[in-house]
């Protein structure tokens, strides 16, 4: 029997459907008052090797990640303009135009920005490697989530859904925050770590139904 449903049972609703249990919720950004605020802010160390990564739709300004707080050392960022990919404030070169309109496609992409052997970056696009090129050693500091970089109003806040945000230090899944839990609101919980995220002037028009991204 574990293997049968009753027909009445699923006409009565007893039984959700492959449909249902399907549907993942993602929250868009305004790209002006909202933004995923860290509980506590995440500093990868100087020389670690990292990954910093999370899905999202390519936005007219870009795809990024940013420090709000420090502006010298929390900025993964693609420009939408120029292509350029920058580590903290360094630029490490910029994309093709074959490959940045790729990434703009309107569909959604994972994108990983990482280091290797303390000082090597690398820009991953669904796996893919679409920029390396040598950077440094330098710290890396993370409290913020498609926030304005620093003080540069050039960089507005990211506008459009962003979710699957891992920080992976040294090989270790250390930060896991999927941002797709309608349930829980403007306070989004960690599947790895004790680092949560907020969104400030929260709505729950925010929430838009994955599946039709």
């Amino acid at each position: 029997m574990s293997g049968l449903i009753s027909p009445i049972l699923e006409q009565a609703g007893f039984v959700k459907s492959k449909l249902a249990l399907a549907i993942e919720w993602v929250a868009e950004l305004d790209g002006f008052s909202q933004q995923w605020n860290l509980s506590s802010p995440v500093t990868i160390p100087f020389g670690s090797d990292f990954k910093v990564s999370g899905a999202g739709i390519f936005s007219r300004d870009g795809f990024y990640f940013a420090a709000s707080k420090d502006s010298d050392r929390g900025r993964f960022m693609i420009s939408g303009s120029t292509g350029n990919v920058y580590f903290n404030a360094s630029n490490i070169g910029n994309l093709s135009s074959e490959k940045l309109q790729s990434l703009a496609d309107g569909n959604p992409h994972k994108v990983t920005f990482q280091r290797v052997n303390g000082v090597d970056a690398s820009l991953l696009v669904d796996g893919e490697v679409y920029m390396s090129n040598s950077w440094s050693d330098q710290e890396v500091y993370l409290d913020s989530i498609g926030a304005q970089w620093g003080n540069n109003t050039s960089i507005p806040s990211f506008e459009g859904a962003l979710y699957n945000f891992e920080i992976e230090i040294d090989g270790v899944l250390t930060n896991s925050i999927p941002l797709t839990n309608k349930e829980q609101g403007a306070t989004q919980l960690p599947t790895v770590g004790n680092v949560s995220a907020f969104m400030p002037n929260y709505t729950d028009a925010v929430w838009k139904n994955k599946a039709k991204l």
